[in-house]
């Protein structure tokens, strides 16, 4: 019996055990009461109550009824303090997995500004802040460039570095950017990428972080794009695309502007006014330099002390061109023995040591000579000397206010140099691109001599030049396509070229100062403003020439000894076909027609054979010059050989023409 009941009792258990199982199964198998959709309070619902049978439904309190036709209701008794607080439960949740009212929007947009609550709330999700907002990028931030066809952007690569490219709209892609304040960058498909200042003080572009001072830039005019840590310039590196943080010294190369899609700065009358102060202060400056020329006009000309003429050129070891070019005037002055006792002509060249060192490798003659104001000439029945003496060029001494142009003036009067030029009786001032010619033998002048037919003026410019002469306080007579090279006493020579110095510094500023038409883009200028020299406008490239052109009408107005002559004489065109003999010196003009200094230089005239060239004629002689000069071209010895008075005394007893 009682092993009878044991097994009763067994079965019994098993039975139990495997009902409440099923009755386990079967519930977690129901979707839970608040994932049941259901009607939503003040929306009104229409969801039928479960089928249930109608004598159940009549046994049920109507508390329990009313779960019952309820979906959001569990099976428990509705009257225990679980069933409430379970549905309780359910309806927060409900309202919690609303979405967020769009009154919240401007409270989690303030919040974004305080780093220590957004760094808490971390809005933007993982790595990446939400910063730009605008539909579209229309940004650029652009390296000012004042020759619209090399205008250069930020461009993003796509290693993510920040470099400088070319602005082309096939780029705008990766250049046009959005910005946020103080941060610059490019919507990404899972965030946004913001301009920051890594490691190695290059730049990239990272997902944004709102608050990082690495991210914050200022564009600050006159400066350009300024790191808000420690106040450094996004820097272009020479001759490469990469960019570098380094201290805001270098204008050039720092010069970034925020513009729109057509290069327009956001900030552009910032911009201008910073450009007119910066100019009313440089004509101040040279404005002081014009009356201290001026001044030294009124002082005793110095009585020289030797009947020497002499000419000077200045220029730099790296520059191969001008060391072929001193190097066909030095021939040619042998040539037509200018070096001899009798005519009196010394050659000055100014330059670094390593022109020094090239000069005295090809001609052993020249000599290191320290010039300075107590140097004397040689005796006058000396044989002429070439002297080579180190100097340091204006443009590097002092760039920002004299450019490469200026160094040929700027030696002669540099208060090193002057006086010993004053006491030469005579003074040539000529490019080292020229020629003289025999007729530069026994040539003395009683005034200085110019030529009139340069070719750089035009209607527009010189309207341009006679306002920049009366804004100085200077006379203008109208005299106009002066030649860069001029001859006569040494004293009135210098005195042009002291006036031409002072002059520069101030149509520089007044014409091509930063923020002036001719230094803006294209598409900044007024429309009425004419620039470059295929446009008839003002061209910088020939600043010079106006500069001198300013200085001579004045000394000409205050009977200065000069005079002008329209006939071709001097800076004669060496493509010309007519007699050398015509002409006191020729010039090398910009061109390919032969005698071009660019196609000697580009070996075009390496072969060339001469044997048939008449030396008398100027393109001829010219040629044959510079390619003794350089080492180039064929029988160079034929054209020589039929000059019956030989190469300097050939245009002995032909009247000169023209003069």
């Amino acid at each position: 019996m009682a092993r009878t009941q044991v097994e009763v009792l067994l079965v019994g258990l098993i039975v139990f055990m495997i009902g409440f199982n099923i009755w386990h199964t079967t519930r977690e198998s129901q979707p839970p009461s608040s994932a049941i959709p259901g009607p939503v309070a003040g929306q009104g619902g229409n969801l039928e109550p479960r089928a249930v049978p109608k004598a159940t439904r009549a046994k049920h309190s109507p508390q329990r009824q009313q779960a019952i036709t309820n979906p959001l209701a569990t099976d428990d008794d509705d009257d225990s303090p679980r069933a409430q607080a379970q549905a309780q439960a359910a309806r927060a949740k409900t309202q919690a997995n609303k979405a967020p009212t769009e009154k919240l929007d401007p409270v989690l947009e303030r919040l974004k500004h305080n780093p220590e609550l957004h760094d808490m709330l971390n809005l933007g999700g993982d790595g990446y802040d939400v910063l730009f907002h605008e539909d579209s990028p229309t940004h650029k931030l652009w390296l000012w460039s004042e020759e619209p066809d090399k205008t250069r952007c930020f461009l993003r690569s796509q290693s993510n570095q920040a470099l400088l490219e070319r602005c082309l709209e096939q780029h705008d892609a990766i250049q046009t950017m959005y910005r946020d304040g103080a941060y610059f960058g490019f919507k990404d498909a899972d965030g946004d990428s913001c301009l920051v200042v890594d490691p190695e003080d290059s730049l990239h572009f990272v997902p944004c972080k709102r608050g990082d001072k690495r991210q914050e830039w200022d564009v600050v005019p006159g400066k350009g794009l300024v790191s808000r840590v420690d106040g450094r310039c996004a820097t272009q590196l020479p001759y490469v695309m990469h960019m570098k943080m380094k201290p805001c010294t270098d204008p050039v190369n720092q010069w970034i502007l925020d513009v729109d899609l057509e290069f327009i700065p956001y900030d552009l009358e910032g911009w201008m006014k910073l450009f007119g102060t910066e100019r009313t202060q440089l004509l101040k400056e040279a404005q002081a330099e014009v009356d201290a020329a001026l001044a030294r006009t009124s002082l005793d000309v110095p009585t020289p002390t030797s009947h020497r003429r002499i000419v000077v050129f200045y220029g730099e070891g790296g520059l191969g061109g001008f060391f072929v070019q001193l190097s066909w005037w030095i021939m040619a002055w042998q040539k037509l023995e200018l070096d001899h006792a009798s005519q009196r002509f010394d050659i000055l060249v100014l330059g670094d040591k390593r022109l020094g060192n090239m000069l005295r490798a090809k001609f052993p003659f020249c000599e290191q000579k320290d010039i300075g104001p107590a140097s004397e000439p040689p005796s006058d029945d000396a044989a002429g000397v070439c002297w080579f003496s180190e100097f340091i060029g204006a443009s590097r001494r002092e760039p920002k206010k004299y450019d490469g142009w200026t160094n040929s003036i700027e030696c002669l009067v540099n208060p090193t140099i002057r006086p010993f030029l004053e006491k030469y009786s005579q003074l040539l001032r000529a490019d080292a691109d020229t020629f003289p010619t025999p007729r530069m033998r026994d040539f003395y002048r009683e005034d200085v001599y110019f030529g009139t037919q340069a070719g750089y003026s035009t209607r527009y410019s010189r309207i341009k030049i006679e306002r920049a002469s009366t804004a100085a306080g200077l006379q203008h007579h109208s005299i106009t396509n002066i030649g860069s090279t001029y001859y006569g006493p040494a004293s009135v020579v210098l005195r042009v070229a002291d006036l031409t110095l002072a002059c520069g510094f101030f149509a520089r500023a007044y014409l091509f100062s930063p923020g002036t038409p001719c230094k803006l883009p294209a598409n900044l200028r007024p429309k009425t403003i004419k620039c470059g020299w295929t446009s008839e406008g003002l061209h910088e490239g020939v600043l010079l020439l106006y500069s001198q052109e300013m200085a001579v009408n004045h000394l000409y107005g205050i009977k200065q000894k000069l005079s002008f002559h329209q006939w071709t004489s001097m800076d004669v065109p060496t493509i010309e076909p007519h007699p050398v003999c015509r002409a006191y010196m020729l010039h090398v003009y910009h061109g390919a027609e032969r005698f071009s200094k660019f196609r000697l230089s580009d070996g075009t005239y390496r072969d060339l054979d001469v044997t048939d060239y008449d030396l008398t004629i100027i393109r001829d002689y010219a040629t044959w010059l510079a390619l003794l000069a350089a080492g180039q071209g064929q029988n160079l010895d034929k054209p020589l050989a039929k000059l019956r008075r030989g190469f300097a005394h050939m245009c002995d007893g032909i009247p000169m023409q023209n003069d």
